[in-house]
């Protein structure tokens, strides 16, 4: 598949059975939901910590973009088209000015946002992302032309009726390769991060989208890397059997819940850090017997 070294993990192949994706769809089952659900790496780490929050998200709306949101979108964007221009290395300026100019021709919401934003917020918008696209530029390592490189390699998966697993990774790098008796593993999918990482973050979604992957392609992927932008650290971390229908098995406890919930189940609510960012913050009985001597970042 080509060079790749993050981390000092080396990348090894893994057979797999050629029944391996129908080995883990048994394991998720089939589930009914009362209303589409589409599920996303964000539904499950925010169901894990309040159930209350993630039913009050699905029925609310788009807050709108700031700063700190627009310039996630930059930054990944830039990076996107910096691996597309392989082995041609464009100026981290001109990348982000380049997605800049795209975004504002563009008739989305964040098109519009950065017409009307504020001069200084735009002037610390470029500044970081052209530090990070420049960070990145600078860590990553030289690839083998010839691999493949899907970026924002989005998946979409029924399993039931009105329900969608949805896997997005941001970087996967090679394909599973099949064979007559099995199918090798040796993708290795990658995840930027901007800012901290909470513990086992990194393990559930790489589990997700290997679960993805092997019901779209028949195997997982072979490592997950999660790579800290501003940090540039970087850890890999490999999939195993069964690790992902362990997951599969997670999956399916967790769409049951979901289901029940969506047809009025009641929701626990369970204070925490992420408090801090709840809309529903100022009337919920949880976060107010919270513990004030917890702090919530």
């Amino acid at each position: 598949m080509g060079e790749l070294s993050l981390s000092g993990v080396e990348v090894r192949a893994v057979s797999y059975p050629l029944d391996f994706a129908d080995q883990v769809r048994r394991e998720i089952g089939e589930h009914r939901a009362s209303q589409p659900l589409r599920v996303t790496k964000r539904h499950i780490q925010q169901i894990g910590k309040c159930e209350a929050s993630w039913l009050m998200e699905l029925d609310s709306s788009f807050p709108g973009w700031s700063p700190r949101l627009a310039s996630g979108t930059v930054i990944h964007e830039a990076l996107r088209l910096h691996l597309g221009a392989r082995p041609q290395i464009i100026p981290p300026e001109t990348l982000v000015e380049g997605v800049l100019h795209r975004l504002r021709d563009s008739r989305s919401s964040l098109g519009r946002w950065l017409h009307n934003a504020d001069p200084l917020d735009l002037a610390e918008l470029r500044l970081q992302a052209v530090d990070t696209v420049s960070r990145f530029q600078m860590d990553f390592p030289e690839l083998d032309p010839a691999l493949t490189v899907r970026a924002d390699p989005k998946i979409e998966l029924p399993v039931g009726d009105s329900i969608t697993l949805i896997s997005k990774p941001d970087l996967v790098l090679g394909n599973p390769v099949r064979g007559p008796w099995d199918i090798q593993a040796c993708a290795v999918g990658v995840e930027f991060k901007t800012g901290a990482t909470w513990p086992g973050t990194a393990a559930q979604e790489l589990n997700f989208h290997s679960v993805c992957e092997t019901l779209r392609f028949g195997a997982p992927l072979a490592v997950h890397y999660g790579w800290n932008l501003t940090t540039g650290q970087v850890v890999g971390l490999p999939a195993t059997p069964e690790a992902v229908l362990g997951y599969a098995g997670f999956l399916r406890r967790l769409l049951t819940r979901m289901t029940a919930l969506l047809a009025g189940q009641a929701a626990s609510m369970d204070p925490g850090w992420w408090c801090e960012w709840c809309t529903g913050l100022t009337d919920c009985e949880a976060q107010m017997a919270r513990d004030p001597m917890d702090p919530i970042a």
